[in-house]
């Protein structure tokens, strides 16, 4: 239960105290009660009819009602605080915990519509492609990691780096995976799909890292903010080890082919 909904919760259950120190109870007389109320009823009109046949002397009248007043019904003074009654202040205290109620659900609301639609730059994996050099003839291959805004609205200043780990000892739980270099910003609309740049690696590369004398890791990150205002830059970063089954030297086919994994490292693989 969000907080919002809780506060209005709370909200009625003053408020219902608040109606019930406030009201009167309601009482159903019973048979006989109503019997002798009726009773009184009658007995009063009689009266007063007797009353309207007598004769009254001047100045009579006030003597009466001063007389009432004398032995008319004395009730105590009402408590107040400030000149307000304590149902009043209850009262007041229940609209301003409303309020304030009801500016956290709109707040909470605002909150949720911006997790839901803001730009969520996702990784969806490294592609790879082979192509053959025609000064040599030799087949070489490039990588490119590939992104899509899953949100709802545009990511801005998207800036995407990509860089390859290609060494005999393997990446180290230290590597700082960072760089210098400042990639250009594009703009990615929703549900819009792109890539990162190119990483070119040989066919010799490949069979070394087949042979496993030499670690190839492709590595980078996507780096943008969404179209709400105030909100920090975010980021997505990836890093995927390369292994490989069948023959880097030839041009892959179905004769001989090739089969690159790509296996996500335990370390920089995460979004926020």
């Amino acid at each position: 239960m969000s907080e919002g909904r809780g506060t209005v919760m709370l909200v009625g259950v003053v408020a219902v105290a608040a109606w019930a120190a406030t009201s009167k109870p309601v009482v159903i007389p019973t048979d006989g009660q109503r019997l002798q109320i009726e009773a009184q009823y009658q007995a009063k009109d009689s009266v007063n009819r007797n009353q309207a046949t007598e004769y009254l002397p001047p100045g009579l009248e006030n003597r009466t009602g001063q007389l009432g007043g004398e032995t008319g019904d004395q009730r105590s003074p009402e408590v107040t605080f400030l000149g307000v009654k304590p149902g009043e202040w209850l009262i007041a205290f229940v609209t301003a915990l409303l309020w304030y109620a009801t500016m956290r659900l709109v707040w909470d609301a605002r909150e949720t519509s911006k997790r839901q639609l803001r730009a969520y730059v996702h990784n969806l994996g490294v592609q790879w492609f082979w192509h053959v050099d025609p000064t040599n003839n030799r087949v070489w291959y490039s990588f490119k990691p590939e992104f899509k805004n899953l949100g709802g609205t545009p990511a801005h200043g998207v800036k995407v780096f990509t860089a390859r780990y290609f060494e005999i000892d393997d990446i180290p739980e230290t590597f700082p995976f960072q760089t210098d270099v400042v990639p250009p910003s594009i703009a990615v609309g929703p549900q819009a799909s792109f890539a990162g740049a190119e990483i070119a690696v040989t066919g010799n590369d490949l069979v070394q890292v087949q042979m496993g004398t030499m670690h190839l890791l492709i590595w980078g990150w996507a780096k943008y903010r969404d179209t709400f205002a105030g909100t920090p830059e975010r980021s997505t970063k990836f890093c995927v080890r390369v292994s490989l089954r069948g023959n880097p030297l030839v041009v892959p086919s179905e004769t001989a082919p090739l089969v690159m994994s790509f296996a996500f490292h335990t370390h920089h693989n995460e979004a926020t």
